[in-house]
């Protein structure tokens, strides 16, 4: 067997762009680019062979611009071309269709921001040579690819779209600072070196497990790669392209400012730009399989059946292997794809060639000719050859009527034989004329029969295509009616199970708000005892009259605070006045102990001034033992001396300063330091009518906590 000759070399190099002024005024009118005012771009100059950018400048194409793209460019779309260090041009249509596709999957059927960690999951990259061991492709010389047999949305792509290496043209990068920016222009190509990622382990893969559960629901539900397509492309929604939130916000609305365009797409025209940028039929382009997920078709809750539907991956592949052997199958034109009609199997000629009946069928009809008449019409198998005249009918006739006679036996006739044939000859010419005219006559009813078929067949023609439009069009109105009542049906059940789960809390809020009231009753009652009837059912009421019990207690608390400190100054924070509320009974002891010293200092140092020779110490053992007669001193005789001085007592008591606090003195005339009081816990013992003895207050009353209302009080 001779060896197989080598490939050729498959070649993607710079060329000069058709792109013009032109092109980037139609991407203005369809907000794929804003005004030069907002980003700079332009066309190359027309003798620019290769990318000469300036500073600032990067190189787009506008065929990547078609496939769901618009610069900057998405922060997913850039942050894959960074994570593998690429640029633009490394990457060729299909591979931005696939970036595409996956973005407009996660954010429309998981309404989350792109994960780079599932994309290297579901992707892989491969290198795209000139030849075997060979350069890389000056442009693409990668493919970003979706890996075998994985669980993603699948459609075929276009096989090797063509001439998109004469669409770049400059773009001003405008990627925000703290993102990743567009990569710019290369002059060299990718080296056959560059690396590429690999598989991720499964320690890697463990954390997307949940979201590959999502996939495999999603596609057991009839989720498809067409779906991704058409998505975008009906909601006039450009993925690639830096917008203000994710696609599942998308709400339907012609201001919507995910939109690029206000003008929608008839569903025509949707189904041919689906086909356009798909290998798939003009059929398949117009079928729905998921609805995709927005603001008025939410996606299901965490918990709902819809992800727990099964799918058969095997099924799917079996399916899709089919699939492709019956497109490989199909006859079509060398050279060319296959047209809208010939999938749908409505070109003319297979309707004008099949016929159910094929030997009753019309035999083929000449030109117009007025010579030609139709003697018969018969079924010919193939093989056995037709032999037609090579006169016509005119003619045939006209050789039947023509005398037979031989003019050299003139002579020979007498003048009587002449005359006879003369005349025989002028009846059979009229005989001819007659026959003619009848001829004519049944040639013009030919044409009239003719005319009539074509009008006939012509009058069938439209009748079929306004039959066919019918039900084409009754389909597409079934099929819309069909996902319009699954969407009815998935919101009816989404607001059933809202209305349940609000019922439930309601019921459970009323209860909460019964006991609440219950219990407020019932503490009204502890605090005011049978008075509480006198307030109305009202609970605001009942509790206003509990705040102004509370807010009493503490102004009398801090009036008499104020009073037992000797100043004005008070505590303000809640801390403070409980602590010296804690010692308070202990403070107004050792305070009657003060004013009883200040007293007795008062009235001993009086005594001292009138009488020099007094020894207090003498005093502070007690009354004497003998009186001045020598009769003893008794209790008697001191509560006399007591009932005497008592006025004079009182006197020297309000004269006596009490408004400082007095201390205590030792036998060394030392200062006694001011006692440490121990606090008492002011948590009254429980009982019956004790209520949430359970509360620790700590998370209420801090040393910051104030009295909010009496803060500012004097």
């Amino acid at each position: 067997m001779p060896p197989k000759a080598p490939k050729a070399p498959i070649t993607c190099n710079w060329m000069r762009s058709n792109a013009t002024d032109d092109t980037s005024a139609d991407f203005v009118k369809t907000g794929y680019l804003p005004k030069k005012e907002i980003m700079s771009y332009r066309a190359p100059d027309p003798s620019e062979e290769r990318p000469q950018p300036k500073d600032g400048e990067v190189v787009i194409f506008a065929d990547h611009m078609s496939r769901g793209f618009a610069p900057p460019g998405s922060k997913f779309f850039r942050d894959v071309l960074n994570f593998f260090d690429l640029r633009p041009q490394d990457i060729g249509p299909n591979s931005v269709s696939n970036i595409c596709n996956f973005q407009v999957f996660y954010e429309v059927y998981l309404g989350e921001e792109p994960s780079l960690l599932l994309f290297k999951e579901l992707f892989y990259l491969n290198r795209q040579n000139e030849c075997a061991n060979g350069p890389s492709l000056e442009l693409g010389g990668i493919s970003i690819q979706c890996r075998r047999d994985c669980l993603f949305p699948y459609a075929e792509p276009l096989s090797h779209p063509k001439d998109w290496n004469q669409t770049w043209f400059y773009c001003q990068d405008t990627s925000p600072a703290d993102e990743s920016p567009l990569p710019g222009f290369r002059a060299q190509r990718l080296e056959p070196s560059h690396s590429l990622p690999d598989k991720l382990t499964q320690a890697e893969r463990q954390p997307l497990i949940p979201t590959i559960n999502k996939i495999k629901a999603l596609l057991g539900n009839g989720l498809n790669g067409i779906d991704l397509v058409r998505v975008w492309i009906s909601w006039r929604v450009i993925p690639l392209s830096r917008r203000p939130g994710l696609m599942c916000d998308y709400t339907g609305r012609k201001d919507d400012p995910l939109r690029h365009s206000r003008n929608d797409l008839l569903e025509d025209v949707v189904d041919d730009m689906t086909k356009s940028l798909l290998n798939e039929s003009l059929t398949g382009c117009g079928r729905t399989g998921l609805s995709p997920f927005r603001k008025t078709n939410p996606a299901p809750t965490a918990d709902d059946k819809f992800w727990k539907v099964k799918y058969d991956h095997e099924a799917a592949k079996k399916a899709r292997k089919a699939k492709k052997a019956a497109r490989r199958a199909a006859p079509r034109k060398k050279g060319s794809r296959p047209t809208a009609s010939e999938l749908l199997q409505l070109s003319e000629s297979s309707e004008s060639e099949t016929s159910a009946h094929p030997e009753t069928s019309s035999p083929a009809q000449p030109a117009d000719d007025p010579d030609v008449v139709i003697t018969r019409t018969e079924f010919v198998e193939p093989g056995r050859p037709t032999a037609l005249a090579k006169c016509s009918a005119k003619e045939e006739l006209l050789e039947r009527r023509r005398a037979k006679l031989d003019i050299t036996n003139y002579a020979n006739l007498s003048i009587g034989e002449i005359i006879s044939g003369y005349v025989n000859q002028v009846h059979n010419s009229r005989d001819l004329e007659i026959d003619m005219a009848a001829c004519k006559k049944f040639e013009a009813d030919i044409s009239e029969l003719k005319n009539r078929r074509k009008t006939q067949e012509t009058e069938t023609r439209k009748a079929n295509a306004k039959f066919e439009s019918s039900i084409a069009a009754q389909e597409k109105l079934k099929k819309k009616f069909e996902a319009e009542r699954k969407t009815w049906d998935e919101e009816k059940a989404i607001l059933i199970s809202r209305a349940e789960q609000a019922e439930k809390a309601l019921t459970e809020r009323t209860a909460e708000l019964s006991g609440l009231k219950r219990h407020v009753s019932q503490m009204v009652a502890a605090i005011f005892g049978p008075r509480s009837a006198n307030l109305n059912q009202n609970v605001l009421t009942k509790l206003k009259a509990v705040y102004t019990l509370v807010e009493q207690l503490y102004t009398g608390s801090h009036r008499a605070l104020a009073v037992v400190a000797l100043s004005n100054e008070v505590p303000t924070h809640l801390a403070d006045v409980l602590r010296r509320i804690a010692v308070l009974p202990q403070r107004f002891q050792e305070l009657r102990r003060a004013s009883a010293r200040a007293g007795a200092i008062a009235a001993l140092s009086r005594a001292k001034a009138f009488l020099p020779e007094l020894d207090p110490a003498d005093i502070a053992l007690g009354y004497p033992s003998l009186k001045e007669d020598g009769t003893s001193f008794d209790q008697k005789d001191f509560a006399a001396c007591v009932k005497i001085v008592r006025p004079v007592a009182t006197l020297t008591g309000n004269d006596t300063d009490l408004t400082k606090y007095q201390p205590g003195y030792d036998a060394e005339n030392q200062r006694i330091p001011t006692p440490r009081y121990e606090a008492i816990s002011l948590v009254p013992p429980t009982r019956k009518h004790t209520f949430a003895p359970e509360i620790d207050l700590a998370g209420l009353i801090d040393e910051e906590a104030q009295f909010e209302a009496l803060s500012g009080i004097d």
